[in-house]
This record gives structure tokens, sequence and C-alpha cells, in this order.
């Protein structure tokens, strides 16, 4: 799904974004997608998707595929396991339609880089638009549905709120935590004081 021209205000605000932030001098434009992978749906249903779920006729173009041959792009999507509300809210539509549980929507970016960008330009651009704590680059073609993501059970602390400086900096150290020393203890006062 793109955009219709006149209304393609977010690509625009990207182009800008990339070619100011990381001085892209090649860079003239850039297309933007979003992108769905259903899984379990039948013909009804990607009607459905496309006419009344997906796209607004007035705003959007709705392609089944598009050639990105000799193209520069970057592709990417949630990880397995992170939340996507894209695809939550497309799942929920679509079953308030039809009343079917079973379709699986995954969601995901296409940014399609027009001009004369190197290589070493689009890897920036891909370090920039890709948060690895959430997203991953999206290998298009691959079409599989991971749905057994195994989660690993949360770890408790015993003691935390009795430790003192020392022992809250190496816990600091030992787990790589971004916080500081202030803010460990801001949370043992929240917890002694429950």
């Amino acid at each position: 799904v793109k955009k219709k021209e006149v209304f393609r205000v977010e690509a625009a605000s990207l182009f800008h974004e990339l070619a100011n932030n990381l001085n892209l001098k090649g860079l003239n434009g850039v297309e933007l997608y979003n992108v769905y992978d259903i899984y379990h749906a039948d013909e009804n249903d990607i009607q459905l998707l496309k006419t009344s779920v997906l796209s607004e006729i007035v705003t959007d173009e709705v392609f089944d595929e598009i050639d990105l041959t000799n193209e520069q792009y970057v592709a990417y999507e949630c990880l397995p396991g992170q939340y996507d509300q894209r695809s939550d809210s497309a799942q929920q539509c679509l079953m308030l339609l039809n009343n079917k549980q079973d379709v699986v929507i995954k969601s995901g970016r296409i940014v399609v880089l027009k001009g004369n960008v190197q290589d070493e330009e689009l890897q920036a651009v891909k370090k920039y638009l890709i948060n690895p704590v959430e997203m991953r680059e999206k290998d298009l073609s691959v079409l599989i549905y991971e749905e057994d993501v195994e989660i690993e059970p949360v770890p408790v602390l015993s003691g935390f709120c009795e430790m003192d400086d020392s022992a809250l900096s190496e816990l600091m150290k030992q787990h790589g935590l971004a916080m500081t020393l202030a803010d460990l203890k801001h949370i043992q006062n929240y917890f002694k004081n429950e």
C-alpha cells in the first residue's frame, strides 16, 4: 500500500529527514510502502483487506506486488514476538468485518530510495531506520510465519531492596544496565515504600 501522490506527506518528510540527517546529496526522493504478509486468508478476506482495512480508496494505491529490480530500498519488519500495532489493528478490523479469527497479518515497510545513493549510504539508511531492539531487515524473498517464538522467563532478583551502593554497582555491570546508581536507588525507594 502506497499513498497517492498528493497524500505522500510521510514520504516527503522521510526524504527530508534522510537527506538532511544523513547528508545524502544524491537522494532525490523516497517511496514509502506498507507491506503485509497475510496467512490463512481466502479471496474474500484479501478483498476485504484491500478495500476496507489496509487502505483508503481516496488516499491509497494497493499493489499485489511491486517491482524492485534495479531499485535501492530498505525493507524492515518487527522482530518475531515484538508487538506490531499495525498488524494487530488490521487483524481486529478484519475480524469485525468477517468474524474470522484465524487470519494472521504481519506488516512491514519498504522505503525505496530514488536517485544516486551509494552502497555505504544505503547501509547508513538501514542503520538509521531499523532499530535492532524491535525491528529487523525483511527478506522479501521469504514468506514464512514465525509463530513459535521462545519467550524466556523474566529473572527475579531477590534482595534488591536491601542492596547497598557497591552491590547495586555490581548489578549494573553484571547486567549491562543503562541506568545510573541514582536510578536504581530511586527504584529501591519506590518498592520499599509500597
